[in-house]
């Protein structure tokens, strides 16, 4: 075990050092000192000499820094402790405490002393268990007790001491507050000492039979038992005897206890045995004599007395004495060790902390549900295991136990052998030797302690790499608190869908990022069998022979003989072994078997017997399945000898020609027969998992019937071919299989490959094609229930076949031939009919993973087509390929949009695929012609010009006026970066809502996230700081040097480390687990020849795992470091090919400069981008270059597999290169600059800045199916000519965006709406359609239209841009259906501020302009100026006509109500706005007749915030008014919305003559729900709520009882931060949709 010394240091001149209060020695364990106390204590350890303070010795966690110092608080509230005080002591109080752990020292000892290194109180252990990882939580005491043997005669015994133990125990706690907190409400662990031991056993006896201490007692988890002489000690009685000669001592009677003749010692053993079977016992022995007298050591309590041996007992030496057992130097200090990995291990089990508002809340059926859906797995591991055992007989494959080979695995130390091959013949049992080696693992180590997986090649997802690496974390993780919890972390941080990850990408951050950094407490062993049936075997052992954990894990792998894992397994000698299995290996274990069987079957004949026995096992040649499948063949010629002999004789000596017996038999049967056996063999052959057998039986009954029996059918007429494990059918082996696809000596196989996939294509599909589902599928619940995610677990129940069905028809149409007109037939109805609800039932299911995965299947099945020879294929006519081939290649698309525009809508509300997403799909989609054109639509869609999928999902701004220079993508959500004000926006990754705002507060240069995505770190001129991305919380800030700027930095090493690059070259670490300033640490300075001749670099590029750097600067070529390596060393140089003979002359200079260098993710390799837009290629493990010239790239990025190369050029398209080649996947065209460019970690979407806008881009190319879909043409051996279908045609896109719309206004009857657009045009449309029908005006084409306002009459269209410009018009509607359209004045606000509203008076004689500051009135019939003027400082309002008053108008922010008059602007009253007492949402009822119930407001009680009024809203009748606030304190600096609050207002009480004080009811749910308010329509309240859903609430009612009407796709929304929606009164809603305006009809009514 790695550890590191730490010393807290802060840099004092005088080497002083000056911690945080909780680390200071002092206050090691003494958590309970008051706030003036540790006040004084730090100032004390300020003037403390250097000597007198001395360090404390951490070691290195392997958690999260950040996650450890949040939960490291010191609780203030707990008393001092009192050294050496009699009774409990609380040492340490864990406000959520898992578990209590009470120290009880022996003979001699003390309550504090006893624990202490040298009676050291600096060394008091039990107060370091709260710097442990996995012992955070333990509420720590001490209970002492009078043991002195120095001093008077005392009457006190064991009994006694036992008693106070347990009063102490029961009186602590009961303080008579709200807070008590007792001790029996969690597990109780003891650790003891000597004597100690004794007291504590006599202790839980004596409460398990008194019922006032039954019940605490019974909490009693763990006991241990540091030299507790169990059996008494010699010593004792020469002890006493050296006491009663002592001055002032005398003989004690509970060290007579301690002999062993005692009595007492054998009763209390007695006793305890008889009580403890439910405890973990841990016994501990010392080794090391101990000092008696001068001159005298003895060995005081010895392996014999020192253990119980009970059967779960945990017993180890130790090397210490009887004094320094229970004493530790530090916490590197061996024994400690061991003693701390103890504790973890014994408590692993106990229950979270409760209410503990950092651990989330699990049942343990919760959480194996979540760890199944994170980590996709959809079997239970423990059923292959279990298969396999049930396979073999008692005491099988026991020979490999005593082998060599597995010895020295199983015993190596950590350091030794881990990896043991084992490689054996097909039909050898490896799968059996794997299981019985996994079982017997478990039962001689912990159950816990192993894991395994069985690969199998004719199972696409059995043979995944993925998916073996996914079981086992599974299986880790299902029996592992600590790892589960952070694994779930790891997804809920970083937004992983695990199951859909490749493997290397699983490896990277489940087993290196969390697994390999943990101490697990004991030895993993994994079992892997048939690694060759594998993905990629030589893969796997690679990754598995460089592994380097903290913990030991040992591997097993089981394969056929393989050179190249031969080869991989010897080239690790020190770590590796590779040993086989020979043919006299398995001949015992087969001698056993066959003998099991022939003795069943013909028990009374022995020589018949032996003789079978004795002619199989020389022609079996240590084959198992030769053995078993021989048998089989006998088993119906058990009826004479001589049909034994001549059934003997007949019996094929190889696999090879019993297969070719077993397939005649098959055909020796009658037709019937041989089409049943023929279907079940290819369901068997060709079915993507094993089927069940009611799957089964439903799948064949259409074409056969009912069967009496199915499984006895399988048994009788499949030729042996299928054996049946539980209620599944399968190949007897995987050698089966490839005899069954290969052509016989007639030229046909048995099962046709790609027959027999269309024909399970054809079944799946005829039985999804039918009526029934729709009908049942209405019925199934949408409400997903806690205790059954899936909500169509009950329908599966009673159509077993439909699930299979449901997930597998694609993957069948995949490997089906491609000239079968049939099969296209069936698709084709399929896809007109019942894809809906197919898709209903995926979304139900919580499977809409389906749909990018059957899309994939269909996409390659059409390449195959289009890929066909002519020479072999029959040609396919043209009108053919145009339509059946076209329609399912446009479906192929539409899948996957579905997926990535309504994923989240499907999920919640399955049924909206027939009503209400059909509508919203682009006119050319497939789905909407074929779906959405009905007689009486619910919904109906006009104004969208584009008729195609948009790449683009969302284009968000970082603010007016400002640039965003960086983008990253951190799993859940994606950051860009503002350097000039030092801001980073923080987006949700699902919803695209903008979340919170990170400041800085000086110019940020770059940001990076961490791998996992939970932190990100920004870098000032002065400053260093750390985020937590999901909080906005600053967890670190580090200063820096002003003069030196950063080129490149990392968060690295389990999130410990940031590694910093310099402009002076050098690379710079900080420790940033120090609370107070982080430890700066150089690592590494390239001292070169450019260093010194060349200025800065150009660049620096650390590597993914920050052991080597890229240095470049301006006319040199690139340079690699390794930072382990001395300063000195020579650097390797990339030069390009047409730069060599420029760099071998004089000059030694190069042409083409490096702009961008990226760094493969495995480390071995990097891409260069030039200033001629070449892109090299190093390989620096061959030291290799390519070259790619003419990529038009400016910027470049890789993703997180290393499988894409991501480019932006000057005219802003981007291109996505697949590597390693280079080739061209996608293009897409548009016209702005980008500055910088991500993918997301699962490499779906591309992250892009232009401008002030962040881009989110989701080509359908980039959605792909799971790893293993995406694997399938690799491994399978029949397609294999068809690998290159993995290269796709490049696809070319373009930006659907380009001038946006940025203000919208309705007229007043709804027959006409006016946009205003970002290049300061102003158009009015016709609602019908939205087409254009008149420009109105221009502004400045630099300029967007902010404001618009469009009077009552539709007399006036006055518009304001952002630079203050209005301009005012007078429009006219002619006869002729032309608009006619005349000026009125324009104007300029001062200051030139942004026009944020524009409001007419009632009568339409005066128009206000309002900006952040001032007001402007107009007279519109003068067109004169008659008012201008500042507006106080405060809160941020809106203006609106007074409800009642035509002459006046209204002020309204959150905190008063101000009346106005038009004429002369003069200020008529103020109001007050006060908060009713209740809230509308919690009295449940509608009470607006009743009068509202002031209350004023203290001056405590008056915001302290900064309110904002965001929107407010006249109800119909204009009796309510509805508002929405928020308010940001002005030290928040992390959120944009925070406190957003909706608000109703009566109207009657502005027009009270004598009210000072209005009231206001809040309308809290609302506030909780609403995304957009658009307004009231009818008397209730329409917003948007967070799912896109248009819902309405009655004004003044029960604001739970809301209604949802329809939902908006979430590229409609978010578009930039002012996105300008309406609600017309006739029930229309406008939404700006790519520079058009999409208009909204509900058939229903939005009411």
């Amino acid at each position: 075990m790695l550890r590191r010394l730490r010393t807290e240091s802060s840099g004092q001149p005088d080497g002083s050092s000056v911690g945080s209060v909780a680390e200071h020695p002092l206050l090691h364990g003494w958590t309970g000192r008051t706030t003036s106390d540790l006040a004084e204590m730090q100032l004390r350890a300020v003037n403390e000499s250097p000597d007198q303070q001395r360090s404390f010795v951490r070691s290195t966690t392997t958690t999260s820094a950040f996650a450890l110092r949040r939960t490291n608080s010191i609780n203030i509230t707990v008393p001092t402790p009192q050294k050496n005080a009699l009774g409990l002591t609380l040492v340490h109080d864990a406000q959520h405490a898992a578990a209590d752990v009470i120290f009880v020292h022996g003979l001699g000892g003390y309550s504090w002393n006893s624990w202490c290194w040298e009676h050291d109180p600096e060394f008091f252990w039990p107060a370091w268990l709260q710097h442990e990882h996995g012992l955070k939580h333990l509420r720590v005491f001490t209970f002492g007790y009078n043991a002195n043997f120095r001093g008077p005669d005392t009457p006190l015994s064991i009994l006694d001491f036992a008693k106070g133990l347990l009063v102490r125990m029961k009186g602590y706690g009961y303080d008579g507050s709200k807070n008590e907190r007792p001790l029996g409400k969690r597990p109780i662990i003891f650790v003891s000492h000597s004597m100690g031991g004794l007291v504590v056993k006599k202790a839980y006896i004596l409460g398990r039979f008194d019922d006032h201490y039954s019940s605490m007692i019974t909490k009693v988890h763990s006991i241990f038992f540091l030299s507790t002489p169990h059996r008494g000690s010699s010593h004792a009685s020469t002890l006493n005897n050296i006491l009663s000669v002592m001055i002032g001592t005398s003989s004690k009677g509970y060290v007579s206890e301690l002999d062993t003749n005692s009595t007492s010692i054998e009763d209390l053993n007695e006793q305890f045995r008889a009580l403890c079977g439910s405890l973990r016992l841990v016994s501990l022995y010392e080794t090391l004599p101990t000092k008696l007298v001068k001159g005298v050591k003895r060995l005081l309590v010895d392996k014999d007395t020192g253990v119980l041996n009970y059967p779960k007992e945990i017993s180890s030496p130790m090397d210490a004495d009887h004094h320094s057992i229970c004493k530790y130097r530090s916490r590197i200090d061996d024994n400690y060790i061991l003693v701390i990995n103890l504790l973890k291990q014994v408590t692993r089990d106990l229950a979270a902390p409760l209410n503990s508002p950092t651990t989330p809340q699990r049942t343990p059926y919760k959480r194996s549900r979540t760890l199944e859906s994170v980590l996709g797995i959809q079997e239970n591991p423990g059923e292959d295991l279990e298969k396999h055992m049930n396979q073999c007989l008692h005491g099988t494959c026991e020979w490999f136990r005593s082998r060599e080979s597995f010895g020295r695995w199983l015993s190596a130390p950590d350091d030794g052998i881990r990896l043991l091959c084992l490689a054996g013949l097909p039909g050898t049992g490896k799968s059996t030797l794997a299981a019985t080696t996994t079982s017997y693992l478990q039962k001689v180590f912990l159950s816990q302690s192993c894991q395994y997986h069985f690969f199998v090649e004719a199972q696409p997802k059995k043979k995944s790499i993925a998916y073996c690496l996914r079981s086992i974390a599974y299986q880790i993780a299902s029996t592992h608190d600590e790892f589960a919890e952070r694994l779930l972390q790891l997804s809920q941080d970083a937004g992983d869908a695990l199951a859909s990850q490749n493997f290397h990408t699983i490896w990277t951050k489940v087993f290196e990022g969390i697994l390999f950094k943990m101490d697990i407490g004991y030895t993993l062993h994994w079992v892997i069998d048939a690694v060759d049936e594998s993905e990629s075997p030589i893969a796997l052992i690679k990754l598995l022979s460089q592994m380097q954990p903290s913990s030991c894990i040992k591997v097993l792998l089981l394969s056929r003989p393989s050179k190249d894992i031969a080869n991989i397994a010897t080239s690790h000698n020190t770590s590796a072994l590779y040993d086989s299995i020979s043919i006299s290996d398995t001949m015992g274990d087969i001698r056993g078997y066959i003998r099991h069987i022939v003795s069943e079957t013909i028990p009374k004949e022995e020589l018949l017997q032996q003789d079978i026995l004795e002619q199989l096992m020389s022609r079996a040649e240590g084959s198992f399945l030769w053995a078993r499948l021989a048998l089989d063949t006998l088993r119906d010629n058990w009826h004479t000898h001589g049909d034994i002999q001549r059934a003997m004789s007949t019996i094929p000596e190889d696999m090879e020609s019993l297969y070719l017996s077993m397939a005649e038999t098959i055909r020796g049967q009658d037709t019937r027969l041989q089409e049943i056996a023929g279907r079940i063999l290819t369901w068997a052959t060709c079915s993507f998992r094993p089927m069940k057998i009611a799957e089964l039986q439903v799948a064949l009954e259409p074409e056969f019937g009912v069967f009496v029996s199915l499984r006895d059918t399988i048994m009788q007429i499949c030729g042996n071919f299928v054996r049946l494990d539980g209620g599944n059918a399968s190949l007897i082996h995987s050698t089966a299989r490839q005899f069954l696809v290969t052509a016989s000596k007639d030229g046909q196989p048995l099962v046709s490959h790609h027959s027999g996939h269309e024909y399970l294509a054809r079944v799946c599909l005829i039985y999804l094609s039918d009526e029934r589902w729709r009908r049942l599928l209405s019925q199934v619940p949408e409400a997903i229930a806690l205790d059954q995610p899936n909500r169509m677990a009950s329908v599966y129940e009673n159509h077993p076949f439909l699930r299979y069905a449901m997930s597998h028809w694609a993957y069948h149409v995949r490997h089906s031939p491609i000239n079968s007109p049939s099969l296209l037939q069936h698709l084709k109805l399929f896809f007109t009919r019942h894809v809906l609800s197919w898709i209903q039932a995926s979304a139900l299911s919580g499977s809409l993973h389906d749909l990018p995965q059957a899309a994939h299947f269909i996409k390659t099945y059409l390449k195959r087509v289009a890929r066909g020879s002519p020479a072999s294929i029959p040609p396919v006519s043209s009108s053919f390929r145009d339509t059946e081939l076209g329609f399912l290649e446009r479906w192929s698309v539409d899948l996957i949009r579905l997926l990535g525009k309504f994923g989240t809508n499907l999920a919640q509300t399955p049924a909206s695929i027939f009503k209400n997403i059909p509508p919203l799909c682009p006119q050319d989609s497939i789905i909407s012609e074929v779906y959405s054109r009905q007689d009486n639509p619910l919904l109906q869609v006009t104004g969208i010009s584009a008729n195609s999928w948009d790449d683009n999902l969302a284009r968000l701004s970082v603010g007016q006026d400002v640039t965003a220079s960086k983008v990253r993508c951190a799993g859940m959500y994606f950051l860009a970066l503002v350097s000039s004000s030092g801001t980073i926006v923080v987006w949700s990754a699902q919803t695209c809502q903008e979340l919170r705002r990170l400041s800085h507060g000086e110019w940020v240069v770059l940001m990076e996230t961490n791998e996992s995505g939970s932190l990100v770190v920004s870098t000032g001129i002065n400053s260093f700081r750390i985020w937590d991305i999901s909080t906005g919380q600053q967890l670190q800030s580090i200063s820096k040097d002003p003069q030196l700027r950063v080129m490149d930095l990392r968060i690295s090493d389990a999130d410990t480390r940031l590694t910093v690059a310099f402009d002076d070259c050098s690379i710079v670490c900080y420790d940033i687990l120090d609370e107070i300033e982080p430890t700066e640490e150089q690592c590494f300075v390239a001292q070169g020849l450019e260093a010194l001749h060349f200025g800065c670099p150009r660049l620096i590029a650390l590597s993914p795992d920050t052991t080597h750097v890229a240095i470049a600067y301006r006319g040199r070529p690139v340079t690699v470091w390794d930072l382990a390596s001395d300063s000195g060393q020579q650097p390797r140089r990339c030069i390009r090919a047409a730069d060599e003979a420029r760099w071998e002359s004089s000059e030694a200079d190069v042409f083409n400069a490096p702009e961008v260098v990226v760094w493969h993710p495995d480390g071995n390799s990097l891409y260069i981008l030039y200033q001629d837009a070449t892109i090299l290629h190093w390989n620096l493990i061959e030291d290799e270059r390519t070259e790619y010239p003419d990529t038009e790239a400016r910027e470049m990025t890789i993703n997180c597999e290393g499988t894409f190369l991501l480019t932006g050029n000057y005219t802003g398209t981007l291109s996505v290169w697949a590597l390693p080649r280079m080739n061209l996947v996608y293009r897409l065209r548009s016209e702005e600059f980008v500055r910088d460019l991500c993918f997301s970690p699962d490499s779906q979407r591309i992250y892009d800045v232009r401008g002030s806008i962040c881009n989110v881009w989701e080509p359908d190319f980039l959605v792909r199916s799971d790893e293993m879909d995406r694997q399938d043409s690799f491994s399978s051996t029949i397609d294999s000519a068809f690998s290159s279908e993995l290269i796709p045609e490049p696809v070319y896109s373009r930006d659907a965006g380009g001038v946006q719309v940025t203000a919208l206004v309705c007229d007043s009857d709804g027959s006409h709406f006016c946009c205003g657009r970002d290049d300061g045009s102003v158009i009015i449309h016709e609602m019908e359609r939205g087409e254009r029908v008149r420009k109105v005006t221009n502004h400045s084409s630099n300029s967007d239209i902010i404001s618009l306002a469009w009077s009552s009459s539709g007399k006036y269209l006055v518009s304001g841009d952002d630079w203050g410009k209005v301009i005012a018009k007078r429009v006219k509607l002619k006869g002729d259906g032309k608009w006619a359209v005349f000026p009125v004045f324009e104007a300029r606000t001062g200051n030139m501020e942004t026009v944020t509203q524009l409001l007419f008076s009632h009568d339409e004689t005066h128009l206000l302009i309002g900006t952040a500051s001032s007001d402007q009135i107009w007279n519109l019939t003068t067109k004169a100026l008659v008012y201008k003027g500042g507006r106080e400082t405060g809160p941020v309002g809106r203006w609106i006509n007074h409800p009642f008053q035509a002459t006046q108008l209204v002020w309204v922010d959150g905190e008063s109500l101000r009346t106005f008059e038009w004429a002369g602007f003069k200020n008529e009253a103020t109001r007050t706005i006060s908060i009713q007492g209740s809230s509308i949402a919690s009295n449940g009822r509608n009470d607006s007749k009743s009068s509202l119930i002031e209350v004023s407001l203290t001056s405590e009680d008056k915001p302290t915030r900064r309110t904002t009024l965001q929107a407010l809203s006249l109800s119909t009748n204009s009796r309510f008014l509805v508002y929405q606030t928020s308010s940001v304190s002005s030290h928040t600096f992390n959120k944009t919305n925070a406190n957003a609050e909706f608000w109703l207002l009566e109207t009657r009480n502005i027009q009270s003559q004598t009210a000072e004080r209005i009231n206001r009811k809040r309308l809290s749910e609302l506030s909780f729900m609403v995304q957009r308010f658009l307004g009231c329509h009818r008397d209730r309240i329409v917003f948007i709520d967070y799912q896109g859903w248009i819902c309405t609430s009655e004004v003044g009612g029960d604001a739970g009882k809301l209604r949802r009407h329809f939902f908006l796709p979430k590229d409609w929304l978010n578009t930039w931060a002012a996105q300008p929606l309406v609600f017309t009164k006739q029930g229309a809603l406008l939404v700006p949709r790519n520079g058009d305006v999409a208009i909204l009809r509900y058939s229903k009514g939005i009411y």
